[in-house]
């Protein structure tokens, strides 16, 4: 059998989605823990999938798996392409919109990690929790809460849980849990992972797809360090997994 034949039969690598801020002047410590995230999504064996920011927590955590040699793969806007693009990033996919972004970073990703971030990382983390509780999807969401940051938003969630803004239920079979260390981060998707490893994923109604489907045939190019390359399809759909109770 051929390299290429061989390369095409094994299994891609499972792919992590990371939420975070790209502010140049994020505190340092959350720039730190981005990058050691980075690090140990690599050593994992996982690819990363991030937003292709050069600056911020999303830098670091592209430099992070750089660093050990990690795949990595980003979803940008054109607009900041030429200007915020990683010039590291082997492969960047630009796209025309916020919906396609988030589709991009959605579609064929197994665990969604959120850092300390702003209203766009609030943004994107909303969705996810949203979709799942919606049941469009099981995957592990997982906060990196360097230094408690994410506390006043888990003490949102169980304050509206207790004026049934919530549902009860959704917390308790919630793929939402909490890590403060990057080794933490990791376990947490892995344990996840182990609970329910056959619910079935990307269960997204296809009439929501396609209002979140890019212009032109489903994809926008595909850059390598930020050079056209030929798109990479992201449409199929991935094995499923669940996690565990948020306490």
């Amino acid at each position: 059998m051929t390299e290429s034949g061989a390369d095409e039969l094994a299994p891609r690598p499972r792919v992590i989605t990371c939420y975070a801020s790209s502010s140049a002047s994020a505190p340092s410590v959350y720039q730190e823990a981005a990058f050691a995230l980075g690090v140990a999504i690599a050593k994992r064996g996982w690819q990363q999938r991030n937003g292709g920011g050069r600056y911020g927590l999303m830098g670091k955590l592209t430099e992070g798996a750089l660093s050990v040699g990690g795949r990595i793969d980003a979803v940008i806007l054109d607009i900041f392409r030429v200007h915020n693009c990683h010039p590291a990033l082997p492969s960047v996919r630009t796209v025309t919109n916020m919906a396609e972004r988030k589709r991009g970073l959605f579609l064929e990703s197994d665990a969604f990690v959120a850092l300390p971030g702003g209203l766009g990382t609030l943004e994107e983390l909303a969705e996810v929790l949203s979709w799942r509780q919606l049941g469009f999807h099981q995957k592990p969401i997982v906060l990196f809460d360097v230094d408690g940051y994410w506390q006043p938003i888990l003490d949102w969630i169980r304050a509206a849980t207790a004026q049934k803004m919530i549902s009860a239920q959704f917390l308790d079979n919630s793929g939402v849990q909490c890590a403060v260390s990057a080794e933490g981060v990791c376990d947490a998707i892995e344990q996840a992972w182990c609970s329910t490893a056959n619910i079935e994923q990307e269960t997204l109604p296809d009439a929501y797809l396609a209002s979140m489907a890019p212009a032109q045939n489903g994809n926008g190019p595909m850059d390598s360090a930020c050079e056209t390359e030929p798109a990479a399809d992201w449409s199929r759909t991935s094995p499923g997994q669940s996690t565990e109770i948020l306490k």
